[in-house]
């Protein structure tokens, strides 16, 4: 990931914790506050994609299927 979109993570999930932080001082309900981030960093990851992420998970899950395979297979 380059420098400029790691930067625009940054910047977009301190924005995020900080709505958060404003939902919870408002009293919004746990649930709310939950759906609301949870919700936000999905849009932010479909927005601006860490492919380092995405590559780190896939050979994670690669390593767990190899390892877990039936034998003989």
């Amino acid at each position: 990931m380059d420098p400029v979109d790691r930067m625009q993570r940054a910047v977009a999930m301190r924005a995020i914790a900080s709505k958060t932080e404003d939902l919870e001082k408002a009293g919004a309900d746990p649930v709310t506050v939950k759906t609301f981030s949870s919700g936000a960093l999905r849009e932010l990851a479909r927005q601006v994609p860490d492919s380092d992420k995405y590559k780190d998970a896939y050979m994670a899950a690669s390593n767990f299927k190899n390892q877990n395979a039936p034998v003989g297979m």
